[in-house]
């Protein structure tokens, strides 16, 4: 799964807990994270890092904790909205501080270049008089300027990623620049399904209850070498997932407590840790790409509320699935390099 240019790194986020992620494009370049979902792991994204990298964009995905390489605590109160939003707060930090400190290495050297040019000039011209360079302090300072639109990261979620990219909008707004969601609705349009009130909603995602079942489920999603899990790739996106990638997620859920730790995320939602009490309103600019063929989300789900989140758009594909990040990376990369690549504050 190695790729040119993608670098793969680790950051201890909580005293048990170690993330790792991948790394594509310029590391002072405007900063995106890709939040995977359930069944999947960092690799999900594979066909999105490098567009968006050659895009201009600095592309950071983790495996969220419970996934792929890191660690797994145990427990599903360690699965809660708050530690899984610290995971990813805590990561986008430790980036976002990176790139400061490369940027500054870079105005350095610059600032640095330009007086000894500026000092060869002088000497050369046989000049007595001083002459005027960038010199280090102004290009810190332009460099600084610039900085200031991307001291903020962009989040992009899918399924289970996309529910902890609104919560990020929500309880960590001041590191969050921009959200796009891939088939995820706003956690008030969520919770307002799984309700007696819209039973046909609810029966789709009834699967969810069977998780709260002890044991069960991990048996019956590793029997036969994950077999429920590899009918899912070859079967639900437009095209079977390559035997390779489906080889790949496999292995990623056959490791000790891997499927244990990713069931934990809906036992923690049923009982009650990812609930969300009094809205908040979510300014940022937020972009949701919809499928038309998901099994499970509908159409209707995919509009958040006007007044929680007044600066949206939405844009639906009627003949994609779920896992419209495979089925069409053409279209899907293209809104996504868009939408993040725009210097607009509205809407396009």
């Amino acid at each position: 799964m190695a790729k040119d240019g993608w670098r793969h790194s680790y950051l201890q986020t909580a005293p048990n807990v170690t993330i790792h992620f991948v790394e594509a494009g310029p590391p002072t370049s405007q900063l995106v994270v890709l939040l995977h979902g359930f069944p999947e792991f960092w690799y999900t994204w594979h066909k999105q890092i490098a567009p968006l990298a050659d895009a201009g964009l600095r592309v950071v995905v983790p495996d969220l904790r419970g996934f792929g390489e890191s660690s797994r605590p145990a427990g599903f109160a360690s699965y809660s909205r708050r530690h899984v939003c610290a995971d990813v707060a805590s990561l986008i930090s430790h980036c976002l501080s990176r790139a400061t400190d490369a940027a500054t290495d870079v105005a350095t050297d610059a600032g640095e270049a330009a007086s000894a040019i500026s000092s060869s000039v002088v000497a050369g011209a046989g000049r007595t008089s001083p002459v005027t360079a960038p010199g280090e302090s102004g290009l810190r300072q332009r460099s600084s300027e610039r900085g200031g639109e991307r001291r903020k990261a962009d989040v992009v979620g899918h399924g289970w990623g996309a529910f902890i990219a609104w919560a990020m909008a929500m309880d960590h707004a001041h590191l969050i620049r921009r959200v796009a969601v891939l088939c995820g609705p706003h956690p008030v349009v969520f919770h307002r399904c799984l309700s007696i009130w819209q039973p046909l909603t609810l029966l789709r995602y009834f699967y969810w209850f069977l998780f709260l079942v002890p044991c069960l489920p991990e048996w019956f999603l590793a029997r036969n070498n994950c077999a429920a899990l590899q009918k899912v790739y070859r079967q639900e996106p437009l095209r079977p997932l390559p035997p390779a990638d489906v080889q790949s997620h496999v292995a990623a859920f056959s490791t000790d407590g891997a499927l244990t730790a990713g069931i934990a995320y809906h036992r923690a939602f049923l009982r009650g840790l990812w609930q969300f009490g009094c809205p908040v309103t979510v300014p940022h600019r937020v972009l949701v790409l919809w499928a038309g063929k998901d099994k499970y989300a509908r159409p209707h789900m995919a509009v958040p509320p006007p007044s929680l989140v007044p600066n949206t758009q939405v844009v639906h594909f009627p003949e994609l699935t779920y896992w419209m990040m495979w089925d069409d990376p053409h279209q899907v990369n293209g809104r996504l390099i868009g939408f993040l690549s725009s210097t607009d504050n509205g809407m396009e």
